[in-house]
């Protein structure tokens, strides 16, 4: 019996999306991934490539020869595979679409920690969950001190690119003025400049924040 034919489906994405789909990819990083979206729903998660609107030769990429092989950088992001398949928890049907709570977990009395993972839950109103989320923040910010809250945007989880120069002492061959030149140069006001739009033309928004000159408490936020 001939197999049926898969019918096409038609993927070309409304838009795309950059996101950072993990703490850290398999070679390191956040995980950057490109989500396409069409009619408001996820279609398709791929690695974020590097050389999406420049020519790869444009950055002059290293390469190493090693008995008789070639070895060159990766152009692209190598997100966990969690992070790839994150469409499919989006719109799982085992999903949490409503506030819930432990049926023996009382906020304001017995919490019965040993019941986690055991005890059943019971549905509670939008309301409740954020006067409960508040209630929670205030508690733990007085019994263990503010760093005990850790929110998207703290300072802990800034991921900063920074250019260095490279020690002289470190070998014969270490080029301190080119590195120097360099390092000088992606700071300048000009360079800044260029950094700050860079990706919002095809992403909807910069993909980088420069912050060249800024103290490191002005940083976040």
């Amino acid at each position: 019996m001939p197999a049926a034919r898969a019918k096409k489906v038609d993927i070309k994405p409304d838009k795309t999306v950059i996101k950072a789909l993990a703490l850290g990819g398999l070679l390191g990083g956040g995980g950057e991934c490109a989500v396409d979206v069409k009619d408001g729903k996820i279609v398709r998660i791929r690695p974020f490539h590097y050389d999406w609107k420049y020519d790869p030769q444009s950055f002059r990429p290293w390469k190493i020869t090693r008995n008789g092989k070639s070895y060159r950088p990766l152009f692209k992001s190598v997100p966990a595979t969690f992070s790839l398949a994150y469409k499919k928890r989006t719109f799982s049907p085992n999903r949490i679409k409503y506030p819930l709570q432990r049926v023996d977990w009382d906020p304001d009395g017995e919490r019965n920690p040993q019941n986690r993972g055991k005890s059943k839950y019971k549905r509670i109103s939008w309301e409740e969950a954020s006067n409960i989320l508040a209630k929670e923040v205030k508690r733990v910010h007085k019994k263990y001190g503010p760093l005990a809250i850790l929110v998207q945007g703290d300072t802990p989880l800034l991921n900063i690119y920074s250019v260095m120069e490279v020690n002289p002492a470190n070998g014969p061959r270490v080029n301190t003025a080119g590195g120097k030149a360099f390092a000088d140069f992606m700071v300048t006001p000009e360079v800044q400049a260029v950094i700050k739009p860079f990706g919002a033309e095809k992403f909807g928004r910069p993909l980088f924040v420069p912050i060249a000159g800024m103290k490191e408490e002005e940083v976040g936020g």
